[in-house]
């Protein structure tokens, strides 16, 4: 229950324990400088001397986020759909695939190479979880009707979960609270679906904008008032693992 979880961003790696979230950007470009960053960060705000991969849990944020119906993904295409959508295979990225918990929804992401090498050299080849499967899978064990939303430094989940129904779970770019509310009601007005009954949970690892500061616009705005609105913690996501 004491394990730290550590959640990489492409220039950011986040500390998240019982007690704080401790934020470090990555100011080095060369894979064994980064490493030497992350281990420096992690012995300072940890206060040990080495590295003791059981003491962590790795989630990666990714980018170029693909969700296919399980039905009709085949792995042998994994570097045709991520070519089709963002453009050439980047070889400073790796593309891997993994399922939701009941198999129905396949999800693709890209994350940097650096990543898997410091995993691999220095926390024993431990599993690396995609945000993006933990948040889904948390989505659907929810509710009738769900709508979660996590804010990360600068990409956001929206996950709209409606009548045992996965209508949305993707993540975007943003930069203020409004690109999150414009997002939601966006998607929501795609769907035609209404807020009421909705149980809207919000969370974040963002360097400032906070549950509580998100929850105050939405209580502002007319049909999103009508949904019940809580927080939680990004590390309740993980409670078999941390």
């Amino acid at each position: 229950m004491n394990n730290s979880l550590i959640v990489y961003e492409d220039s950011r790696v986040s500390l998240i324990t019982e007690d704080a979230t401790i934020h470090h950007s990555i100011r080095s470009t060369e894979e064994s400088l980064i490493h030497d960053e992350i281990k420096t960060f992690i012995k300072e705000q940890t206060g040990s001397s080495f590295l003791h991969p059981p003491d962590y849990i790795h989630a990666v944020v990714g980018k170029h986020h693909i969700t296919l119906p399980s039905a009709v993904y085949i792995e042998s295409n994994l570097q045709e759909y991520s070519s089709r959508m963002y453009g050439p295979k980047d070889p400073l990225n790796e593309i891997f695939s993994t399922t939701n918990d009941d198999g129905s929804v396949t999800i693709i992401h890209s994350h940097p190479t650096w990543l898997t090498a410091l995993i691999t050299k220095y926390f024993n080849g431990q599993a690396i979880i995609n945000m993006h499967q933990v948040l889904l899978n948390s989505l659907q064990h929810e509710g009738i009707f769900s709508i979660d939303m996590h804010c990360f430094e600068n990409q956001a989940y929206l996950g709209i979960y409606h009548q045992r129904k996965l209508w949305y779970s993707d993540f975007f770019e943003f930069t203020l609270v409004d690109d999150l509310i414009y997002m939601l009601i966006n998607s929501l007005n795609q769907f035609n679906l209404s807020t009421k009954g909705a149980n809207i949970r919000l969370s974040s690892i963002h360097s400032s904008i906070q549950p509580a500061h998100i929850e105050a616009y939405l209580k502002q705005i007319e049909p999103l008032n009508l949904a019940s609105i809580k927080s939680r913690e990004i590390r309740a996501l993980f409670h078999n693992q941390v």
